[in-house]
């Protein structure tokens, strides 16, 4: 008996006469051509059909960014970060406005106690 190539299209019952059939074969083969599949290429899968599972093609392998586009993620990236350390130290910066419009009106009222005295 011939033995048939895992691809896209290829069933096995779920289970024959009562007992689950061996399903790590499927799974190996769907996943050593993820790991292996190059841009442009469909991903696979295993879904379930009544009762058999089928192998199936599902997206494209995306085709790595360009200098630019990596340029621009790290920009990006590193903006993100100044913007979150800027939220991070939000809470002291407050406290010390805080602090400074409170000396701030201390002096302003002995300013005035010492101008109308």
């Amino acid at each position: 008996m011939e033995e048939a190539t895992i691809r896209p299209g290829y069933t096995i019952p779920t289970d024959t006469d009562g007992t689950l059939s061996d399903y790590s074969a499927i799974e190996a083969a769907v996943n050593a051509h993820n790991q292996n599949a190059q841009p442009g290429e469909a991903y696979w899968g295993i879904r379930l059909c009544g009762a058999e599972y089928e192998v199936y093609e599902y997206g494209k392998v995306p085709q790595p960014p360009t200098a630019e586009e990596l340029t621009a993620q790290e920009k990006a990236h590193r903006e993100d970060q100044q913007r979150q350390e800027g939220l991070d130290k939000l809470p002291e910066t407050l406290e010390a406005l805080k602090n400074e419009n409170e000396m701030l009106k201390q002096c302003l009222l002995e300013m005035s106690e010492t101008v109308y005295a």
